[in-house]
């Protein structure tokens, strides 16, 4: 099985987008449109697309951005003034943002990559503070980007994580760190599981599955004691390419994603039915216009509202001189058929990390620590194809480009 995207704390990887105007936006799936909330975000460079959570009473947007620093920004969804934005500071990295509306605490993954582990911990909101909860660390440092939820009746914090065995399915109990269960998930060959969500009302988990071997979306059922998958409804023949997220309308009973595909050219929204399991819409939201883009979808249970973050390209919310130093990437041979070189003149200091991901999202090689100015890969065994790489240093992204395979 693959599931998108991986993430190791001592690599920048995928789901970065860069912002020169990032926008709180509100999307209307009636009319196939979305409007902004207020003015351009401050001091926004880069974003982590998938790491998102909604906090319903105050009716806050938050998010976490990578550039010019890494920061938790609270956002005012009637407004789109920013509430809070304060350092994360700290030599481990945070993911996974989940906010538990009853206890009004916000949890979250930290990775510690020098002991190879990780742990849920408490953020406060409006310093940065982080809390151990106490419980047990999990082995492996390495998350998938997105791959979490929260239930909200039963204070369980789920999420997937790759292990030696496989992707597990962690529930903690927030009370106390308690692992209650972390089961395998039980995924065919040639399956991808793109998201989860949890529907808190009937305590189901539900997720999207792409099935390869006859190209069809399924939503799905997953039991978090077990790890099995059950397809429902007939499929659909989504145009899924990358940077899918998903939420879910409690009232409506309603899974709803967002992604982009230049196969029907531009950012989506699809809505599902929990009970049948097929689409009941599908709306084009923002067609390809320059480099602007829609990421990191919440549903906000209590205003009936649908969010998103929007970069607009022809509105500029950061100052370049305050993003990382720019670097120079030569690329040879390219197109490759096995191996290939990078040659990079940057103002940045090394050591270097360079992250290859397909189309999709998903990582498929990664080198960290990458001393001097040029560096040549092992043999890649890539399909032939488009790849995207990033290339990071002191944990800010400084180039990102293309390479191409061909056999």
């Amino acid at each position: 099985m693959k599931i998108y995207t991986l993430l190791f704390v001592s690599v920048l990887m995928t789901g970065i987008s860069f912002a020169q105007g990032e926008f709180l936006v509100e999307i209307d799936r009636s009319n196939d449109s979305f409007s902004k909330i207020g003015p351009a975000i401050a001091n926004v460079g880069w974003i982590y697309t998938n790491e998102r959570t909604f906090r319903e009473d105050l009716g806050e947007y938050l998010f976490t951005s990578s550039q010019p620093d890494f920061r938790l920004f609270s956002i005012n969804s009637s407004n789109g003034i920013v509430e809070n934005s304060p350092l994360l500071l700290g030599p481990k990295f945070l993911s996974l943002f989940e906010f538990d509306q009853t206890s009004e605490n916000l949890y979250c993954i930290e990775q510690d990559s020098q002991l190879n582990e990780k742990n849920l911990v408490l953020l406060d909101v409006m310093t940065g503070v982080v809390s151990s909860l106490g419980g047990v660390s999990i082995q492996g440092s390495g998350i998938y980007q997105g791959f979490s939820s929260f239930d909200q009746t039963n204070q369980r914090f789920i999420f997937v994580a790759p292990s030696n065995s496989g992707d597990l399915l962690y529930s903690i109990d927030v009370t106390n760190g308690t692992i209650l269960f972390n089961p395998l998930l039980n995924i065919s060959s040639g399956e991808t599981l793109i998201n989860i969500d949890f529907h808190s009302a009937t305590g189901i988990l539900y997720g999207l599955l792409e099935d390869h071997n006859d190209d069809l979306f399924y939503l799905v059922t997953i039991d978090t004691q077990t790890g099995a998958i059950v397809k429902l409804g007939n499929g659909t023949t989504l145009a899924n390419d990358s940077g899918c997220s998903s939420t879910i309308d409690e009232q409506n009973q309603e899974y709803i994603i967002l992604y982009e595909s230049p196969s029907i050219g531009g950012y989506a929204v699809t809505t599902f039915s929990l009970s049948s399991g097929n689409p009941i819409s599908n709306s084009l939201i923002l067609p390809y216009i320059n480099n602007d883009n829609l990421f990191g979808i919440e549903y906000d249970n209590v205003q009936q509202r649908l969010f998103s973050l929007h970069w607009e390209t022809t509105t500029s919310s950061v100052s370049v001189n305050s993003l990382a130093n720019s670097a120079n990437i030569t690329s040879y041979p390219n197109p490759f058929s096995s191996t290939i070189s990078f040659t990079f003149d940057s103002e940045g200091h090394p050591p270097y990390n360079l992250v290859i991901y397909d189309i999709t999202g998903r990582v498929v090689s990664a080198f960290e620590e990458i001393e001097g100015t040029h560096f040549k890969t092992p043999n890649l065994m890539l399909s032939s194809g488009v790849y995207e790489y990033i290339l990071s240093s002191d944990e800010k992204m400084i180039s990102k480009g293309k390479i191409h395979c061909s056999h």
